[in-house]
């Protein structure tokens, strides 16, 4: 009995600890992001051209013309797509509308990926590629993308930012050049940009739309930009607080399930311990009587027999 006992205490707080270290995880920890495969490919983009448009709700629409140069028999390319903003941790999940190759619809599927992005594998697996160039376009969409001007903890809220890269750091490939346009909702207030987060470069604006051109990018390298507009035309997406609620429930359910499953399990001390006789100090017909639970009317003639 009292192996079983405590085979049920252990397990009830080994429970116990699990489910309050999964509560802590879930409240705590974010995400980590991998960088995924650092190795570079054979294959190099000749030209990278990137049409962006902006709508005032914060939704981004992307096509992408990407013309690939390949050396030797390939089955197609690796878009990886960044889908957590590390600044505000919001997420920016990717809908694609259409993938292309050289004018025709092109098979491509959703790939294992690292934590913050998402892989879409363009080309069949069983269907090689001569040496040659080829023309890929993608068509996507995005949202959330406006977010409150806040640079180096000083916040400025006159001022909605889009920041963002149009050239991902995902790239293996080394690329030739860089064509981005992007239309925005108004004009901006200010523009900046840099390619692999040390080399500045200068965009143009026409009104609300601004272009860049950039010369040889070494994979791996990003191309950021970050633009200004006024906020009082162009509001600033809200982070939506659903995620730490239910982080929070989910902390709170867990820790009431393992307090539950410790009080469930644990033995209660006995309020009089079990002897086999009485405890000092207590004379045996006090004994009999309170085992028989109660006193019966003495009459003449009555005797206590020990029971």
């Amino acid at each position: 009995m009292k192996s079983r006992t405590r085979s049920r205490r252990v397990a009830a707080v080994a429970f116990s600890v699990l489910v309050l270290a999964a509560a802590g995880v879930a409240a705590f920890v974010t995400p980590i992001t991998g960088s995924g495969d650092r190795s570079t490919d054979v294959a190099s983009i000749e030209s990278y051209t990137v049409d962006m448009t902006i709508d005032r709700d914060g939704r981004l629409h992307a096509t992408e013309t990407i013309v690939v140069a390949y050396p030797i028999s390939r089955r197609g390319i690796f878009r990886i797509f960044d889908t957590v903003d590390p600044r505000r941790n919001v997420e920016h999940p990717v809908k694609v509308l259409s993938i292309t190759r050289d004018g025709v619809p092109e098979h491509w599927e959703w790939t294992d990926s690292a934590a913050g992005t998402e892989t879409a594998r363009i080309g069949r697996a069983d269907v090689y590629l001569t040496p040659g160039t080829y023309t890929y376009v993608l068509d996507w969409t995005t949202n959330a993308v406006l977010e409150p001007s806040v640079i180096q903890g000083v916040e400025d809220p006159d001022t909605t930012l889009w920041w963002w890269d149009v050239i991902g750091s995902g790239w293996q490939m080394p690329i030739g050049a860089v064509d981005a346009t992007v239309s925005l909702p108004v004009e901006p207030t200010s523009v900046e940009c840099v390619m692999a987060e040390r080399e500045e470069c200068e965009p143009t604006t026409d009104g609300s739309r601004v272009r860049l051109t950039t010369g040889p990018l070494d994979p791996f390298e990003p191309v950021t930009m970050r633009v200004g507009m006024p906020s009082a035309e162009v509001p600033p997406n809200e982070v939506p607080g659903e995620n730490l609620v239910m982080v929070l429930l989910a902390g709170i359910v867990g820790a009431a399930l393992g307090l539950m499953g410790l009080r469930a399990t644990r033995e209660r001390p006995p309020g009089f311990p079990v002897v086999f006789e009485p405890p000092v100090g207590v004379q045996p017909a006090v004994g009999v009587r309170a085992r028989r639970e109660g006193l019966r009317r003495r009459t003449s003639g009555d005797s206590v027999r020990p029971g």
